[in-house]
């Protein structure tokens, strides 16, 4: 039923590319309605990253902090290969 009223708030040429999509992939239009929202969904998700990302790259002391976290993880790294070469 719900599926029905969404159809029909749809433009023509939308209802007919479903149709279409769901007939060439031999699926129902709530299966194609419901991998178009999961992609939709996907590429918003993919967005905010980039944004999320462009944003960080740009706060100077996020990178700073980045470096100096980066650094103390590089120390701690010798120091567990300096104890492996140690016990073998």
């Amino acid at each position: 039923m719900a599926l029905a009223k969404l159809m029909t708030n749809l433009f023509p040429e939308y209802y007919t590319y479903i149709r279409s999509e769901a007939k060439a992939q031999k699926k129902t239009l709530r299966q194609i309605i419901e991998e178009a929202i999961q992609v939709y969904k996907r590429e918003k998700r993919k967005e905010q990253i980039r944004r999320d990302c462009a944003r960080m790259a740009e706060d100077v002391e996020y990178l700073k902090e980045s470096v100096e976290l980066a650094e103390m993880g590089m120390v701690e790294y010798a120091k567990i290969l300096e104890n492996a070469d140690k016990e073998v």
